[in-house]
């Protein structure tokens, strides 16, 4: 039987991204939501063949999909943004258990801390965290390790940034340079820059 797959936030990048994947390893997914982009949502539904939509700004669609959380749902993205769906995520472990909550939204991980984890795996459902920085915290770091991460957005002066990086390796200055790992991610858009910077120190 076909494990019940539940995307929220389908229309977005990664939410695009995992639709092709799954199309193209025939792979069923069951629903998908989307904020308020009709047009792709229903291009979607027809050309992935996915049973239900849902268009969270609309009440009715907002509604019928809280009812439809009460469902089993064996895998459930959250693709989205926005610390809202914490509203969706706690709707979910209400009814569901030995389910795969894959969590790329930042916010609900900052909104939603240590009560959040707790309260699945109190419902006995896994988290799974899709986001880079939190796979890392999880996976990387141990009892003796250290984390520094600093993120910046929309910075328009490319001198503030060099200046909040050079800020940050001065706080290195304890560790030796085989100690330490730098990840430092830099995209342009238009004249706008943003960088993630983190380090572990062991």
């Amino acid at each position: 039987m076909s494990p019940k797959i539940v995307i929220i936030g389908s229309t977005g990048k990664l939410g695009s991204k995992l639709l092709d994947y799954t199309y193209k390893n025939n792979i069923k997914i069951t629903a998908i939501t989307c904020f308020k982009n009709k047009k792709k949502i229903l291009f979607q539904k027809k050309k992935f063949g996915v049973s239900k939509k849902f268009i969270l700004s609309e009440l009715k669609d907002y509604t019928d999909f809280i009812n439809f959380l009460k469902n089993r749902i064996d895998i459930i993205y959250f693709l989205d943004f926005g610390s809202f769906s914490l509203t969706y995520v706690n709707q979910f472990i209400k009814f569901n258990t030995k389910s795969i909550i894959a969590i790329a939204n930042k916010e609900m991980i900052i909104a939603g801390g240590k009560i959040l984890i707790n309260s699945i795996n109190k419902s006995k459902n896994k988290l799974v965290s899709l986001d880079s920085e939190h796979y890392s915290l999880k996976n990387s770091i141990n009892k003796k390790a250290k984390l520094i991460s600093t993120a910046i957005g929309g910075l328009s002066n490319p001198s503030i940034s060099r200046r909040v990086i050079s800020q940050v390796h001065k706080s290195l200055k304890e560790y030796s340079s085989n100690e330490i790992f730098v990840q430092v991610m830099w995209t342009g858009t238009t004249r706008k820059e943003f960088f993630f910077f983190s380090f572990f120190g062991v």
